[in-house]
């Protein structure tokens, strides 16, 4: 634990400099996790008094200077703040609303858009594709392309998905998820033996990028998960009795191996 007189002097730090977000957001941080690696706690109400009382002082102030009018350090006060609130396992709507109002006053904070992408479950799927448009304004890239090509499929809209995803393959040629996701939206928007071979590239392609990821990646499980079961939909819709057969084994299989996977299951029901 930080000695009293440790703690003293990092108040003593941040009462230098009360308009200084990062200084007040960095002494929180320092005894939160501090606490958080002796203790393996994460409730900071936990935490010895006077430890107690500085993280909250410091979190106080990110709270008063939230609402400065110069919008850089009211931004960086609440994007530290939701930080915070989120590690110390504060009300999870609260971080999030600090996180919003962040990237509201200044579009680049990284780490807050993680945030607000991050506590989607709550969303509407229509605020959720606005965040994300507004999100690739900010920065241009092929993932922000794909996250509002995921959301955009909540809405339906299968023409903006498929452009989102091609405007991603447009920015990384042998993105392996754009690839999956434009092989995804051939299978669903398929009509008969014909349209679903549209398909068929795409799934190699994807499946070419997959064998060419570097031993331990995380992502791999992941993505082999997905060509599995797109590969499967894929012979299931086919109009030959073999290729039905086909895709019934190889969910059976899947299962198998992955009794929980709940999409897995869907599948098998629609094969049956």
């Amino acid at each position: 634990m930080m000695s009293d007189e440790t703690i003293d002097a990092l108040r003593k730090a941040a009462d230098l400099k009360p308009k200084d977000p990062k200084l007040s957001a960095l002494i929180a941080f320092s005894l939160c996790i501090k606490w958080f690696s002796e203790t393996r706690q994460t409730n900071i109400d936990l935490m010895p008094e006077k430890t107690r009382q500085c993280v909250h002082l410091c979190m106080d102030r990110l709270e008063k200077l939230s609402q400065e009018p110069d919008k850089e350090t009211a931004a960086e006060a609440l994007h530290n703040l939701a930080m915070l609130i989120f590690v110390s396992g504060g009300p999870r709507d609260k971080a999030l609303d600090c996180a919003r109002r962040a990237v509201s006053l200044d579009p680049k904070l990284e780490m807050a858009w993680e945030m607000v992408l991050g506590f989607s479950e709550k969303t509407s799927p229509d605020e959720l594709s606005r965040l994300c448009e507004s999100r690739l304004r900010t920065k241009e890239s092929a993932r922000n392309h794909l996250l509002l090509a995921k959301s955009l499929t909540n809405l339906s809209k299968w023409d903006r998905v498929e452009a989102e995803a091609n405007a991603a393959l447009k920015s990384e040629p042998d993105n392996i998820i754009a690839e999956m996701v434009l092989a995804a939206l051939k299978i669903r928007l398929s009509t008969d033996d014909e349209s679903l071979a549209q398909a068929y590239p795409l799934l190699t392609k994807a499946t070419e990028l997959y064998q060419k990821l570097p031993d331990g990646d995380p992502e791999a499980l992941k993505r082999w998960r997905e060509l599995t079961l797109n590969d499967i939909i894929c012979n299931g819709l086919l109009s030959d009795e073999q290729s039905q057969k086909e895709a019934r084994k190889s969910i059976n299989d899947f299962i198998s191996q992955y009794p929980d996977d709940e999409d897995a299951r869907k599948i098998r029901e629609a094969l049956e």
